[in-house]
């Protein structure tokens, strides 16, 4: 309504909260123009995830989520009629966050099956419980790769 009015163009609201209106009704008398990230930055700059997404998931049907640290697609395939979701471990997160913020995003999104792709041995001081058994987590070929030549005491080159 705010950009309909400094646009000068006729819109109608509607809401059930009294309090929602009045907000509303503050707003229009004095409306303010924000600025639009991404109109600053560019669709590109909202796209930083696309790489990581394609780089673990290459060949599987999906949906990537941008600016969502819980997920980072959705398969498009379901389970049990609900989405199947996707978190990949940030390389400076440690496991037990990941795995908290994709519980969360299940819970939001009423998943019954998630998928959390293990990057690295980042743990945090305090463990989660995942005996809903709702996350899977999976162990990236690059993870298990540098876990067996790191067992075998060969360093991977950098």
């Amino acid at each position: 309504m705010v950009a309909g009015k400094l646009k000068n163009r006729k819109v109608i609201g509607i809401d059930i909260s009294k309090e929602a209106i009045e907000i509303t009704k503050m707003r229009l008398s004095n409306p303010i123009k924000s600025e639009s990230n991404l109109l600053k930055k560019g669709k590109e700059s909202f796209n930083n995830v696309n790489d990581l997404v394609e780089k673990y998931l290459h060949g599987i049907e999906y949906i990537p989520v941008h600016r969502n640290s819980g997920i980072d697609a959705i398969l498009k395939t379901t389970y049990k009629n609900s989405p199947i979701l996707i978190k990949i471990q940030k390389e400076d997160e440690a496991l037990e966050d990941a795995i908290k913020k994709l519980a969360n995003a299940s819970k939001i999104k009423q998943a019954k099956k998630a998928f959390l792709i293990r990057t690295n041995d980042i743990h945090s001081l305090f463990e989660y419980d995942n005996n809903d058994r709702i996350i899977d987590v999976i162990d990236s070929p690059i993870y298990e790769l540098n876990k067996l030549l790191s067992q075998q005491n060969l360093a991977p080159n950098r």
